[in-house]
C-alpha cells in the first residue's frame, strides 16, 4: 500500500539555516501541473532563455573536496543532492557522503541549507559515489554508496575507488535511516572493488536497474591489492522486490577503452539504454532488449565527444513527445563546456540545445547528473580547479557543487566546440568514420519505439 506522507513538516523553514544569499529561480508557472510543456527549440544559436545556476555547497575552510553530486526531487518541491566529501584530497579514510534538502518556495525560489553528513560508513574506509532514489510507493530515501574496506590501501591515493556496494533508506515520515546494508560485495567477481555514480531505474514493468561498474584503476600501485583478480566492467544490479535483493548482471566491456560510470535509461518500446565515460574520446552505448539482462557490444556515438569524464541520461516527458537527454562536457580533453543534447530517435542523432556552463581553461566543470522537476531539467555537477599551485585558486571559494535549472520550454541550438574537420590526420579521420559506420550498423539492428 502506497504510504501518504508530508515531507514539508520535517525540512520546514525554521529548521534549515539557508547558507545561499544567491537562489535558483524557477519560472513558478512552469511547475503547475496545469501548465503545458512542450519541447521547444526556438531562435538562433546560443539565442534561448539563460540557464539559472547557482551553488549548493560552496568550499569552506574545512572542506576543500567535493565531487559526484546526485540529485533526487520529491512532488512537493522538496530537493535532496549528495556528495561525496573530504576535508582535502580524494580516497582519504576521512572522505564521507554529505547531503543537503532544498524547499522550493512560493515565489519559485530554490535554496539548500546546511549540509549533513549521512549516516554511512564503517570508520575503515572511504565512501564512494551517493545514488539517491526515491521510492514513492513506500516513502522511502534509498541512498546507494560503495565502501572501501580489506588491506588493499597505500596506493596513489590512500584508498582507490570504490568497494562494496551498500544501501540504506530514509524514512520520509519520519526522517529516520536505517542502517546500511551491503547488496554487493567486492569480493564477488573474483575480488574487486564496485562503485556507484547514476541513478537507478524503475523499469515500466515495475524492475528496479542500479548501473555500477568496477574498477581495477590504481590498484597495481599497491601489492596489498594483488589479491583482488577481477577485470574492470560494466554492468547493473536488478532488483525484482523494490531494493531488497539484487542479481548482477553484465560484465560489459571494450578493447579499446574501460567504460565506466555508466548511465541507464528506458525507451517507450522497453529497450534500455546505457551510455559509458571513456578513454577514447566519445561516449559509448550498449542496449538490452530483456531488461538488463544482457547487452550488446557496445559502440561510439560519434556526435557526443567524451574527456574521459562521466556523463547522465534520462528520458524527459513533455505533452507532446519525449525524447532522450544526455548532458555532458563537449569536448574530448577538457572538462569544460557542460551541455545538455537531445535525441527523437532513441539515441540514434543528438541535438545540442542548452549550454549549462562553459567554464575557463583550468576549471573542472563535470560529473553532472539531472533530474526532470515540471517542465525543467534539474543539472547538479562539481566545479573546482584543476591541479594548480596558484594560491588564489587553490583557496577560492568558487568551488563546490553547482546546480542548473532548464527551462524545457525554451531550448536553443547550441555550437559545438568539437570540430570533426579538425581531426586532419587521415589515421583519425579512418578511425571516425569506422566508429560511424560501425554505430549506424548497430542503430539499424535496433528496435526504435514511436516517441
Amino acid at each position: 500500500m502506497r504510504r501518504n506522507f508530508c515531507i514539508c513538516a520535517l525540512f520546514s523553514a525554521s529548521s534549515i539555516t539557508c547558507v545561499l544569499a544567491q537562489s535558483l529561480f524557477f519560472d513558478e508557472k512552469a511547475l503547475r501541473s496545469e501548465t503545458s510543456c512542450r519541447l521547444h527549440i526556438e531562435g538562433d544559436v546560443d539565442g534561448g532563455k539563460e540557464v539559472s545556476r547557482s551553488w549548493v555547497f560552496q568550499y569552506t575552510s574545512r572542506i576543500r573536496y567535493t565531487h559526484m553530486a546526485m540529485i533526487a526531487a520529491l512532488d512537493n518541491g522538496t530537493f535532496f543532492v549528495a556528495w561525496q566529501a573530504a576535508s582535502r584530497t580524494e580516497g582519504s579514510s576521512e572522505q564521507d557522503i554529505q547531503y543537503s534538502v532544498g524547499n522550493l518556495n512560493f515565489a519559485g525560489a530554490l535554496q539548500f541549507g546546511e549540509p549533513k553528513r549521512a549516516p554511512v560508513g564503517s570508520g575503515e574506509g572511504a565512501v564512494w559515489g551517493p545514488v539517491l532514489h526515491v521510492d514513492h510507493h513506500n516513502a522511502y530515501l534509498w541512498l546507494f554508496y560503495s565502501e572501501s574496506r580489506g588491506s588493499c590501501k597505500g596506493s596513489v591515493m590512500e584508498w582507490a575507488p570504490g568497494g562494496d556496494i551498500m544501501a540504506l533508506q530514509m524514512d520520509l515520515m519520519s526522517g529516520a535511516w536505517s542502517k546500511a546494508r551491503a547488496i554487493y560485495s567486492l569480493q564477488e567477481d573474483r575480488g574487486i572493488p564496485k562503485v556507484t555514480a547514476n541513478q537507478a531505474l524503475v523499469l515500466s514493468t515495475g524492475e528496479w536497474i542500479l548501473p555500477f561498474w568496477r574498477e581495477r584503476a590504481l590498484l597495481s600501485f599497491s601489492p596489498a591489492c594483488r589479491e583482488l583478480d577481477g577485470d574492470t566492467s560494466a554492468g547493473v544490479l536488478i532488483s525484482y522486490d523494490e531494493g531488497f535483493t539484487w542479481e548482477a548482471h553484465g560484465e560489459i566491456t571494450h578493447p579499446e577503452s574501460w567504460l565506466i560510470e555508466n548511465a541507464v535509461s528506458e525507451m517507450p518500446n522497453g529497450e534500455v539504454v546505457m551510455v559509458f565515460r571513456t578513454e577514447v574520446g566519445f561516449v559509448y552505448v550498449s542496449r538490452s532488449h530483456d531488461k538488463g539482462r544482457t547487452w550488446v557490444p557496445a559502440v561510439a556515438i560519434s556526435q557526443l565527444p567524451n574527456p574521459n569524464s562521466k556523463v547522465d541520461l534520462a528520458w524527459v516527458t513533455s505533452d507532446d513527445r519525449g525524447a532522450l537527454a544526455v548532458v555532458f562536457n563537449d569536448h574530448q580533453e577538457a572538462r569544460r563546456d557542460l551541455r545538455v543534447a537531445l535525441s527523437w530517435d532513441a539515441g540514434r542523432t543528438w541535438t545540442r540545445v542548452a549550454t549549462i556552463e562553459a567554464g575557463e581553461e583550468g576549471v573542472h566543470l563535470h560529473y553532472p547528473t539531472m533530474v526532470q522537476y515540471g517542465c525543467y531539467l534539474v543539472v547538479v555537477y562539481s566545479r573546482f580547479y584543476a591541479r594548480t599551485r596558484h594560491w588564489a585558486r587553490e583557496h577560492s571559494k568558487e568551488q563546490g557543487i553547482r546546480i542548473a535549472a532548464i527551462d524545457l520550454r525554451h531550448l536553443s541550438p547550441q555550437p559545438s566546440y568539437f570540430d570533426h574537420s579538425a581531426l586532419q590526420d587521415p589515421e583519425q579521420q579512418e578511425e571516425l568514420q569506422q566508429i560511424r559506420n560501425q554505430a549506424d550498423a548497430f542503430l539499424q539492428l535496433a528496435t526504435f519505439g514511436q516517441h
